[in-house]
């Protein structure tokens, strides 16, 4: 795609044309499920489809093969298996907080519509200044075991928030770490 081409907001799937919700909100929703533990896969799909086009292609294979393609930025399928270092959902905050200061873009006005393809050049292209790409760069040290020692520590203290794996404790968890741990302070 150049610089002078239009985003796209239609998918070609079985020789016909389907509009394209292109809204990045639409896509960051989709996002969301994706990341949604609790959904089956085939529902995360169906997500995808039913918020991406206004009139659901038949063929579902090929909806989800164009709308995965689309939500790629046209781009071919990426091969990368690492650790995530962000999400879309626990890094809402940071993100909105980024586009505020990298771009004064304010995700949160409802009148600012954006394509999702110019949401995603822009997102990889937010200031290393913020504290998003801060906690997206110490995620990624983490992940390929590259912190310092300090660094480890300021991770164990700030696990909820630095781990997108994290879940709390629940209740007889937290009530078991409490023992054990007044039982080591003796």
């Amino acid at each position: 795609m150049g610089l002078t081409d239009a985003f796209p907001s239609r998918a070609k799937i079985g020789g016909k044309l389907y509009e394209i919700n292109t809204d990045f909100r639409v896509c960051l929703r989709i996002m969301q499920a994706f990341e949604d533990a609790r959904l089956l896969w085939f529902e995360k799909q169906a997500v995808m489809c039913g918020l991406l086009f206004p009139i659901v292609p038949d063929d579902f294979e090929a909806a989800c093969k164009a709308a995965v393609r689309f939500l790629d930025c046209g781009k071919p399928p990426s091969e990368y298996t690492g650790n995530r270092v962000y999400s879309f959902t626990k890094d809402a905050d940071y993100i909105y907080s980024a586009f505020l200061q990298t771009f004064g873009a304010d995700l949160k006005d409802s009148e600012t519509h954006m394509h999702w393809w110019k949401f995603c050049a822009m997102f990889s292209d937010l200031s290393p200044d913020t504290t998003f790409e801060n906690i997206r760069v110490f995620r990624d040290k983490h992940n390929h075991g590259l912190l310092t020692k300090e660094e480890r520590q300021v991770w164990s203290e700030n696990v909820e928030l630095l781990d997108l794996n994290y879940e709390p404790p629940d209740a007889e968890t937290r009530e078991a770490i409490e023992k054990f741990e007044k039982l080591l302070r003796g």
